[in-house]
């Protein structure tokens, strides 16, 4: 095994010559980078994110260099940002609904990934479909719902949202929401969880009502195409 591992080794180099990858890596430094400083805040999440693109990081670039559009996001708080990524489909790709010939429908897939204090803290991939009307100039939309994970995403022309219900530490069902406006390259993310309010008397016996607690987090993002 280790034979044949020297010799793909070997032509593996032949006809990829070190230049190569050095001037490839060279290359995703220089196009993905951002220069922080033109954020409205101060963003470690930046910073990170800076360090792992010098760093010829394998997930982050991939992430931005497989996919036609990317944002990256930077939180306000903390050592924090995540990628978003989707392609949208060329229009030969499309093809009728059975039972709507008006209505286009192509394949599509939508990945998310998060990043905080530098490693990776959360990700998914969904499947959907794009959709666009036969005859019509409107810009084609995205959906996709997974019920297995809990995840669904969502691509217009003006906004891309994300939401993700998950077990919390407490035992109880978080919901994480996310909105990004692609004119202005803000977002939004909430996180609301329920909390238990004080037991109190009934008719029946004795109940803990339930409050929903919210933690909002907003920011900016950087697009790659």
């Amino acid at each position: 095994m280790k034979c044949l591992s020297s010799i793909a080794l070997v032509v593996a180099a032949a006809f990829f010559p070190p230049a190569v990858f050095a001037q490839e890596n060279q290359e995703a430094q220089i196009a993905y980078q951002y220069d922080c400083n033109k954020l409205p805040y101060t963003s470690l999440g930046c910073n990170s994110y800076n360090e792992m693109i010098r760093s010829n990081d394998s997930d982050v670039i991939s992430a931005l260099k497989t996919s036609a559009d990317a944002y990256v996001c930077f939180n306000q708080e903390g050592d924090e940002f995540f990628i978003v990524s989707f392609d949208e489909p060329i229009d030969s790709t499309y093809a009728p609904v059975s039972n709507n010939r008006s209505l286009l429908q192509s394949p599509g897939a939508f990945s998310y990934s998060k990043y905080k204090d530098g490693v990776q803290n959360d990700s998914g991939f969904l499947f959907g479909k794009w959709s666009k009307v036969k005859g019509l100039s409107l810009a084609p939309s995205f959906v996709a719902n997974d019920t297995g994970s809990q995840r669904d995403a969502s691509v217009t022309e003006n906004e891309i949202s994300c939401e993700n219900t998950f077990k919390n530490l407490n035992g109880t069902t978080t919901t994480f929401n996310l909105q990004i406006r692609r004119s202005t390259l803000r977002f939004n993310q909430t996180y609301t969880f329920p909390q238990p309010g004080p037991a109190r008397k009934t008719a029946v016996g004795t109940t803990q009502p339930q409050s929903h607690d919210q933690v909002a987090e907003d920011g900016h993002c950087a697009e790659f195409k």
